[in-house]
């Protein structure tokens, strides 16, 4: 009786152990383009990881768009051309919305909304992504 009930517990655990990873991959929806060229992003991060509020979106090249949310409620763009790379700010351009969930992985909440970037200048960011489960 008390090995069923330990293999009863050994496999409840890992159903919701399954269920709750599933639920943590990150979800990408929409397209970028910088500077003309598609920046289709694998990954993304909170900015709650680098001290921000916003997302960091990551590509497979591991070039990186940052949407900082501005006191305006608007997205600062900043882009990194490979890991370690320095940053370029492109501009404070476009719309985005994040939000917070009641999800965290290591102390770190999980945000989802959309970035709508229209900048022009030194360099071009545009389009609109929707992204969750980024922490």
């Amino acid at each position: 009786m008390n090995n069923a009930r330990r293999s009863l517990k050994v496999v409840l655990f890992s159903a919701l152990f399954a269920v709750a990873a599933s639920g943590c991959k990150a979800k990408l929806e929409g397209s970028l383009m910088v500077n003309g060229t598609p920046f289709q992003p694998t990954s993304c991060r909170s900015g709650q990881v680098y001290g921000f509020v916003g997302v960091e979106l990551t590509n497979a090249e591991g070039a990186s768009l940052r949407f900082v949310q501005t006191p305006m409620n608007v997205p600062q763009v900043i882009y990194m051309a490979s890991e370690g790379a320095p940053a370029t700010v492109v501009g404070v351009c476009g719309g985005m919305s994040v939000r917070q969930t009641n999800t965290r992985i290591n102390n770190v909440y999980n945000v989802e909304g959309v970035v709508s970037p229209q900048c022009a200048g030194t360099m071009t960011v545009a389009g609109s992504l929707r992204f969750a489960n980024c922490h």
